[in-house]
């Protein structure tokens, strides 16, 4: 049923019109790297709040109860139309990963845009 719902959502998400713009889908860390960068633009023309966190995939967790070896910089930023902003992953903990395969987590980046004049 996951799966399902991952499908779906790449299907949409082409189809979709958002003013934020992530550079790559997939992000790999290099276990010998202290950060990874991750640019985002702003191809619209208003300011837009943007968040962003790692989690490990379970969707029944809460913020609170997240544990991942890494640190997103900045978590929020305000990006101006026509901006583009650098996210910095930094590792941390990186000894708690398995070293004799690959560990998936999930970057989340969510656009939030301004509020329509009149609206309050």
């Amino acid at each position: 049923m996951k799966y399902i719902f991952v499908l779906m959502g790449l299907l949409f998400s082409m189809a979709s019109q958002a003013s934020v713009i992530v550079n790559a889908t997939r992000v790999v860390y290099p276990s010998d790297a202290k950060f990874v960068n991750v640019q985002l633009v702003n191809r619209g023309t208003t300011t837009h709040l943007v968040q962003s966190w790692i989690d490990d995939g379970n969707v029944s967790n809460t913020p609170e109860k997240i544990k991942v070896p890494f640190v997103l910089t900045p978590p929020v930023v305000k990006m101006k139309g026509g901006e583009g902003q650098s996210i910095k992953i930094v590792g941390k903990n990186l000894d708690s990963l398995p070293n004799n395969r690959e560990s998936v987590f999930w970057l989340n980046i969510v656009d939030i845009p301004p509020q329509p004049e009149g609206k309050a």
